[in-house]
């Protein structure tokens, strides 16, 4: 098997949104407690998925029960970050609803957000890239040089923009 199952990786129950709705009046602190799980499920997933990835990479060309644990993985992980993604969604919008009318923190959830989406599109390519220039035809070495270095810079951001949020809680 390739790595971790991303499918393994459980999210707490108190960083579901809907269980932070069933309290009488969700505040932006348990909202942003709920944000931080989900948060680190997203890093936990990550840390699944690239090792999937590099167990693939550093796998024989002719393995196809490989290629298909790591389509496996694929899939997996993708309907995580969709469900954890929802999930974020739901939190921001809680955060700018009555009671919590938070927008300044809603917004940092939606910013959030857009920087993990950017580092997951990024994170794609290069793992293509990567995948090309191992067992494709063609080298992608540049780009996939470049696709790191963005990736590096998307990660920087979402972390950044995660302090920001810390900042926030810290302060509630």
């Amino acid at each position: 098997m390739l790595g971790a199952d991303p499918a393994t990786i459980l999210i707490p129950n108190s960083a579901i949104p809907d269980s932070v709705g069933l309290q009488a009046a969700p505040t932006a602190l348990s909202l942003l407690h709920a944000l931080a799980s989900l948060q680190q499920a997203r890093i936990d997933a990550y840390k699944a998925f690239d090792a999937g990835f590099a167990a693939y990479i550093a796998r024989p060309p002719s393995s196809s029960s490989d290629d298909e644990t790591f389509e496996s993985l694929i899939t997996d992980t993708t309907i995580l970050f969709a469900d954890l993604s929802r999930e974020a969604n739901v939190i921001a919008r809680r955060l700018r609803e009555e009671p919590v009318s938070r927008p300044d923190l809603a917004n940092l959830v939606a910013e959030l957000q857009a920087l993990e989406k950017k580092q997951l599109e990024t994170t794609v390519q290069y793992q293509v890239g990567q995948s090309e220039t191992v067992f494709g035809s063609r080298d992608y070495s540049e780009e996939v040089a470049a696709l790191k270095a963005q990736l590096a810079g998307a990660g920087q951001a979402v972390m950044d923009k995660w302090e920001d949020i810390r900042a926030e809680l810290a302060e509630l």
